[in-house]
């Protein structure tokens, strides 16, 4: 691929996407996290043809400044306006937990609007949309059992979670996400609609105490198109161990579903 890229994205994408890539696949984080956790990604996938466009929402990062989002429908109005001008070639989207959930609705948000239409949605280590979760709400926990919690979970360093004055700084920012998750509702209007007609590919870890093999499973109800779940060694960060397998599923999934685009070996 050559260095030409697509200028415009400002703060939402990084890094800027290839002009020339086969695809783009737009990925969203787990709750408090930014960009950079795909940030790895980039290159790995590059060989392949695809191009990692990492979604960089409000109050992470270099968006530090910024207030994150506390309701989904004005995430949604916002992500669809920033990112609709770079789904002009073929793209799919990647989630993870909290991120898997603002993949779907974008998806759902472009249909109703007859927006764009992703190749293949990609979705991780989140229950179903449309089954309730029994497990406790994290958002309304006091901070000592929040962070107890996220040891638990594993995904943030412990040198990170020891520092009181950098999680006074995160926490904000990461109960913000998780109100828009935990307190999420799948409204009537997506209940009564056709299921989407996008392929998708659920990933969970096998010991993920945040979603089980039937939670996961429960993805299929939500597309008439191919479906498949997978589970990979590892709990709930399981993609941080696990990465060099589920990119392999990633691009095998997606040389199926897009036959005509070239994808390098």
């Amino acid at each position: 691929m050559s260095g030409a890229t697509v200028r415009g994205t400002g703060r939402w994408l990084l890094p800027e996407p290839p002009a020339d890539a086969a695809l783009r696949l737009f990925c969203f984080s787990h709750a408090g996290a930014g960009a950079s956790v795909y940030r790895p990604w980039v290159a790995e996938l590059a060989a392949s043809g695809v191009a990692v466009c990492p979604v960089q929402l409000p109050g992470r990062e270099n968006r530090f400044g910024e207030q994150p989002f506390r309701t989904l429908p004005t995430l949604m109005a916002a992500l669809t306006d920033a990112l609709a001008g770079y789904a002009s070639v073929p793209f799919a989207l990647f989630g993870h937990s909290f991120g898997a959930l603002l993949a779907y609705e974008l998806v759902r948000t472009w249909r109703r609007e007859a927006g764009p239409t992703p190749e293949h949605l990609f979705v991780s280590g989140r229950i179903a949309p449309h089954l309730r979760d029994p497990r406790d709400r994290l958002h309304v926990l006091p901070d000592r059992e929040l962070l107890g919690h996220l040891r638990s979970l594993g995904g943030m360093p412990a040198a990170v979670l020891d520092n009181a004055e950098l999680m006074t700084l995160q926490l904000p920012l990461l109960r913000a996400d998780l109100t828009v998750n935990e307190t999420y509702v799948h409204e009537a209007r997506h209940a009564a609609a056709p299921r989407l007609s996008v392929p998708i590919s659920a990933f969970g870890g096998s010991e993920d105490t945040k979603v089980d093999a039937e939670e996961l499973r429960a993805w299929g109800a939500h597309t008439s198109g191919t479906f498949v779940a997978r589970f990979l060694p590892g709990g709930h960060f399981y993609l941080q161990t696990c990465r060099p397998r589920l990119l392999q599923c990633v691009v095998a999934d997606l040389r199926r579903t897009v036959p005509t685009i070239r994808l390098a070996s």
